[in-house]
């Protein structure tokens, strides 16, 4: 992606609603999370960062199939 190398996971509260939104939008629809993680794994993202989003929706509260 061209961004130089650092950790970008998000830390802050913000940071990880932010976060969390991107994980909801596919171009300009809102998706749901079951949604993201299905496309994740269509693409043959690893069983790690899928985890991550759930994980991530499960902290926020926020778990919309």
């Amino acid at each position: 992606m061209g961004l130089p190398p650092q950790d970008y996971m998000p830390l802050s509260m913000e940071e990880k609603i932010v976060a969390h939104a991107d994980n909801l939008v596919k171009g300009t629809k809102r998706i749901s999370t079951e949604e993201r993680i299905n496309l994740m794994k269509k693409k043959g993202i690893g069983k790690k960062a899928i985890e991550r989003v759930r994980a991530l929706a499960e902290e926020l509260g926020i778990w919309q199939l």
